[in-house]
């Protein structure tokens, strides 16, 4: 059979890589397999030299290296297991779609418990640099040289970013809805504990670079737009309140309380209510914001009547409820201001600006109150 792949597989430990070597190696479609990084463990298996994946440099030297049609990048330091035919299915979906990259769903080893890990399909245009394209990228050589090719700037942490989206501009990324492999899940942290990652200020250079690498590409593309001032007129329209206060809320009876006093606590010198969109809870949540409501006027109660409503749906029934205030402030049902001012400083930031929409910072904690870091605020003028 005609060896048509290289593999490239990143690790940081030596039986993960041995493993992955004698994986990848053994498919008769695999000329070489290569360990990224300055060094190998093992002595028959030949590193790329210079650092990870994440870095510009790194991916000119693969292109350098790579002399087969095709190659797979395994991007996760972690165990792989290929499906028998995985490596057939990617290079006959490759050339029936004359792709320049395809990834596949996969299975998840979750300390021994096998769990299906489907992915969802790319769309034209896409943005996101935390798109989840699983650890097994499949590339058209040709086209993976063109888009190393391209990249000016030289990334220690966005080079793979860099490269999805330069690869987007040569051909297509196509999705394959079939369980191909599995690997080992390594970060075993809650998903709490994961989702706020990216505000993490330790990642601060690396969001920096994703943001360069997603300019340069809107750049590219004709797609961006210059920053441009306008003021918003403050003084149109007439509301009932100042501000408002919106909490959507689905079965929230531990957090609830909290939150609707934290928001009717605020200090003001002008009006303002909360609105609470109760999204057919089934717990205690009602009846307690029935309780509060009852003793507090500021705080409206409000129930849908449709039952199929998300968070957006039930931000829009509070924008559009008559009682809603020229501002809208967000507060989540398990949140709390930080203290009794926010509100005021807000509004105070719309009239100092101008603006039509406000973003702040507050800290993220558990139950206990203890910081676990920084997450982000909006609001908006109506």
């Amino acid at each position: 059979m005609e060896k048509i792949i290289t593999c490239f597989i990143t690790g940081s430990h030596t039986e993960d890589i041995r493993k992955n070597y004698t994986e990848f190696s053994g498919y008769p479609e695999v000329k070489t397999v290569y360990l990224t990084g300055k060094s190998s463990p093992l002595p028959h298996l030949q590193p790329t030299g210079g650092g990870s994946l994440c870095q510009t440099e790194t991916l000119i030297r693969l292109s350098d290296i790579c002399d087969t049609p095709y190659l797979l990048l395994s991007n996760k330091p972690t165990t792989i297991r290929l499906k028998p035919t995985a490596l057939k299915r990617f290079v006959q979906i490759a050339r029936a779609t004359s792709a320049a990259f395809v990834y596949a769903d996969y299975y998840e080893d979750k300390n021994g418990q096998i769990c299906p890990h489907p992915l969802i399909g790319y769309q034209q245009g896409s943005l996101r640099d935390d798109f989840n394209f699983g650890s097994l990228w499949f590339i058209d050589t040709r086209q993976f040289k063109e888009a190393v090719a391209l990249m000016q700037i030289h990334y220690h942490a966005a080079a793979l970013y860099d490269l999805r989206l330069k690869l987007s501009l040569q051909g297509n990324i196509v999705h394959i809805p079939e369980y191909l492999y599995t690997e080992k899940e390594q970060d075993i942290r809650r998903t709490g504990e994961k989702q706020f990652d990216y505000v993490n200020p330790r990642n601060r250079e690396v969001q920096t670079e994703m943001e360069q690498a997603c300019t340069r590409y809107l750049k590219d593309t004709r797609a961006w737009l210059p920053p441009m001032r306008k003021d918003t007129d403050l003084s149109t329209g007439n509301f009932p309140v100042e501000a408002s206060v919106i909490i959507p809320v689905r079965n929230r009876e531990r957090t609830i309380a909290d939150a609707v006093h934290s928001a009717l606590q605020q200090t003001t010198d002008f009006d303002f209510n909360v609105l609470a969109v109760d999204n057919h809870s089934t717990d205690g949540t009602t009846r307690i914001l029935e309780d509060i409501a009852r003793k507090n006027p500021r705080l409206v109660h409000l129930i849908p009547d449709r039952t199929d409503l998300g968070i957006g749906g039930c931000w829009n029934l509070a924008l559009h409820d008559s009682r809603c205030g020229r501002f809208c402030i967000q507060l989540d049902s398990d949140d709390l201001y930080i203290d009794t001012s926010v509100i005021r400083r807000i509004v105070t930031a719309f009239y100092r600006e101008k603006a039509a929409a406000v973003i702040g910072s507050y800290r993220m904690v558990d139950f206990r109150l203890q910081e676990i870091h920084i997450c982000l605020v909006i609001c908006i003028h109506c």
